[in-house]
């Protein structure tokens, strides 16, 4: 299927998976259906992982994606993303952090 000269790929195409040089593992799933890109970060940790008296750190997690860094000041991140017509998220469940 070609949709305006871009090859589309099916929904059952292959995922790449690969590992970077520090451990970081990879999934790649592309579709050139659409002109936009979609970026995750999981944690394969979740409230299920809290220790009684420590529950909340995995939400508290999640909210420290949007903190800043040494070089972005807070809320930033917001910002440069919605400019370009972006739009950020973050997500806490019982078995993972994303």
């Amino acid at each position: 299927m070609v949709i305006k000269g871009v090859s589309a790929l099916s929904p059952t195409s292959a995922v790449i998976e690969t590992q970077l040089s520090n451990g970081l593992g990879l999934l790649i799933k592309p579709d050139h259906s659409a002109p936009l890109a979609s970026f995750w970060t999981w944690y394969r940790v979740g409230s299920r992982n809290e220790r009684l008296g420590e529950t909340g750190v995995s939400h508290w997690v999640e909210h420290m994606q949007f903190k800043g860094t040494s070089s972005l000041a807070k809320g930033q991140i917001f910002g440069d993303v919605a400019r370009v017509g972006g739009t950020l998220n973050a997500l806490t469940s019982f078995d993972w952090t994303a």
